[in-house]
């Protein structure tokens, strides 16, 4: 009995909608708006480029901005595309004296044309037809600017005339609030079919832009005087209307022809080992492996003539293209061509980012510290021995390291090849392949004007910044090398094999005092890449400890020399024409004098001016300059840290 009531009530329970809260449509109109504000699209005193620029000019540049947008959780694509231009304010005005603008105005003769928004403009606009390379809008309609809504998904397009409607509304919407007076455009049907609807606004001017997508053309659309039918009847132009002025373009293109493999082939390096030299192992391969021409447009163009000058129905033509006054031609080309050099050097960065050690790669027999005790012998005879020459040690060498490299991915005579293009001073015969020259010129940098590329290239800011080395040098030769190498040769585990015989072969040179050829002479150059500041680095070594060693020889030749020859003494000697020596007490007895400076004298003490012995600059390279500036900034500014900066600093000083 008392469960009735109960039920009662619950029945009674209704569900309150608020009708406040913003439906998906408002939502998507909102942000529709917030980006028209953001993209400074909501303003009519925009500035817009000259009606006089041809559209179809080299200077004229197509950008776009985009961004992403819900209707409920449908993903839209909104972007703004517009035209940019590089001209100047001489050359716009010489534009605008030469070309004639034929504008027609369908709302009258005493309508003024200052009134019309510019999208109307750009429509009617004769330099706006035929553009070289733009958005199918612009092919269609000239304009020159415009917004473009599309859904993110591509598999997913706006198949529901409903639906779009709905879309357009709020664009509609949208623009009238912000006064935004860019046409705006909604793409309907599937993507491929290129299909958009769109409206403008702009000075109490409404403008729909509507497609009609048909796969068959109708009879009238196939002549040019049933479009001119098609185009009064829609207009409502009649006899007193006058003549319209149209621009007709007949493109014939070929698409279809036979795709062959082209000759450009990576370097024979079987052909490398015959006696023809090393001439293709130190460059690389340019060109497509294909041909990457995959469409030829051929187009006769009338422009800007009255439709009583042409003749074109189902039964007569005087369209023929040898009448045509402008002929132009146009290439299209592969979207994923095979090219060899971007091949090559998107391999080479690929390499660059491992990090695995040459033992991870190639296995334990390429580990240095595991021996079998022939390097002991090796350096024993090199202590007992006389010094050997360079021709006697280079085969010793390669018969040292034949039982490693039999075990590498690179066969000894391949590997043979490339050391020797490496190393051409290593080789047994008496001529050399491929010599490197005697003097090498500056780091290649950009310095503007660079001859066929303007000076804002955008290539320039990148190419500053970008440290290199000397052309055909030693570094040049070996990233050449091994982008072969990687390329052509096994990858990764032969660029490792390389790479760890280019290491013995400078370890070899370090123990025996022998120059690393393909360098720049001198102290690092600070405007190189770092693994050539490295590798100069090392050749200052060596040549320091040549020196050492032949001061070295030569004080104990002299000391022999000594022993051996007794001189005796001359009576009379010069000693009239010397300079007395005179004589100083221990404590006043100088040192560090390296020589005379001439016949200067001191001022107060009449005493000869000596050359004193300094200290030559040491050689460093970037990264141990960084490393000594941190080191002194990390010292903080208190008064140990200025005492110890004061005594690291002493030692790099130079007299």
């Amino acid at each position: 009995m008392s469960s009735a009531p109960k039920d009662s009530d619950e029945q009674e329970v209704f569900e309150i909608q608020d009708y406040t809260t913003a439906s998906h449509w408002e939502r998507f109109t909102a942000a529709v708006e917030e980006v028209l504000h953001d993209w400074q699209l909501t303003s009519s005193e925009r500035r817009h480029p000259p009606h006089e620029i041809d559209i179809k000019s080299s200077k004229v540049e197509w950008k776009e901005k985009f961004t992403e947008i819900k209707f409920s959780d449908y993903v839209f694509k909104i972007t703004h595309h517009f035209m940019t231009y590089n001209f100047d304010e001489q050359s716009v005005n010489a534009e605008m004296n030469k070309v004639l603008i034929i504008i027609c105005n369908p709302f009258g003769a005493d309508e003024k044309e200052d009134e019309l928004p510019h999208y109307i403009k750009e429509t009617m606009n004769f330099n706006n037809d035929f553009p070289g390379k733009a958005h199918c809008i612009v092919r269609w309609y000239g304009l020159r600017e415009f917004v473009t809504v599309v859904p993110a998904d591509p598999s997913d397009p706006l198949t529901s005339p409903g639906k779009a409607k709905v879309v357009l509304s709020s664009l509609s919407v949208a623009a009238n609030n912000t006064n935004c007076q860019v046409p705006l455009f909604v793409q309907v049907n599937e993507v491929s079919d290129k299909v958009f609807t769109g409206v403008g606004y702009g000075n109490d001017i409404r403008t729909d832009f509507e497609m009609a997508y048909v796969k068959t053309p109708p009879p009238q659309g196939t002549h040019l005087s049933g479009l001119l039918d098609i185009l009064k009847s829609k207009v409502g132009a009649t006899s007193s209307s006058g003549e319209a002025v149209i621009s007709i373009r007949f493109t014939y293109a070929l698409s279809e022809w036979p795709h062959t493999l082209w000759s450009q082939q990576p370097p024979d390096f079987d052909a490398l080992l015959s006696d023809i030299g090393f001439s293709e192992l130190g460059k690389l391969p340019f060109g497509a492996l294909s041909d990457p021409v995959s469409e030829l447009q051929v187009s006769t163009t009338w422009p800007r003539v009255c439709e009583s000058y042409l003749i074109d129905s189902d039964v007569q033509s005087n369209l023929s293209p040898s009448s045509a006054p402008i002929w132009s031609a146009r290439l299209g080309a592969s979207s994923l061509t095979p090219c060899l050099l971007s091949e090559y050097l998107y391999e080479f960065l690929q390499l660059c980012q491992i990090n695995h050690s040459i033992v991870q790669i190639l296995g334990h027999d390429f580990d240095p510290s595991i021996g079998d005790g022939t390097d002991i012998l090796n350096a024993l005879d090199r202590l007992t021995g006389s010094i050997p020459s360079l021709s006697s040690l280079v085969p010793r060498r390669k018969s040292s390291k034949s039982s490693v490299s039999d075990r590498g991915p690179l066969s000894d005579q391949i590997l043979s090849v490339l050391l020797n293009f490496l190393f051409p001073d290593a080789q047994s015969v008496q001529e050399e392949f491929a010599p490197y020259t005697s003097s090498f010129s500056h780091v290649p940098h950009w310095v503007p004007p660079v001859v066929g590329l303007p000076e804002d290239h955008p290539l320039q800011a990148v190419l500053r910044n970008m440290k290199s080395c000397s052309v055909d040098s030693f570094v040049w030769r070996l990233a050449v090398v091994i982008c072969h190498v990687n390329h052509s040769l096994g990858g990764l585990s032969s660029v490792a094999h390389l790479f760890y015989e280019v290491l013995l072969e400078l370890r070899f040179r370090w123990d025996n005092a022998i120059l690393i050829p393909g360098l720049a002479d001198g102290f690092p150059d600070m405007a190189s890449c770092i693994i050539n500041q490295k590798l100069q680095m090392l050749n200052c070594c060596i040549t320091h400890r040549i020196a050492r060693e032949e001061n070295t020889n030569k004080g104990l030749n002299d000391t022999l020399d000594d022993e051996e020859e007794f001189f005796e003494c001359e009576e009379n000697s010069d000693e009239e024409d010397s300079e007395p020596t005179k004589e100083y007490s221990s404590w006043d007895k100088p040192v560090g004098r390296l020589k005379r400076f001439g016949n200067a004298r001191l001022s107060q003490r009449n005493d000869y001016l000596y050359v004193p012995i300094t200290q030559e600059a040491a050689p460093n390279t970037e990264d141990m300059l960084d490393e000594q500036t941190g080191e002194l900034l990390r010292l903080g500014s208190d008064s140990s840290g200025s005492c110890q900066r004061a005594k690291l600093m002493s030692l790099f000083l130079i007299v």
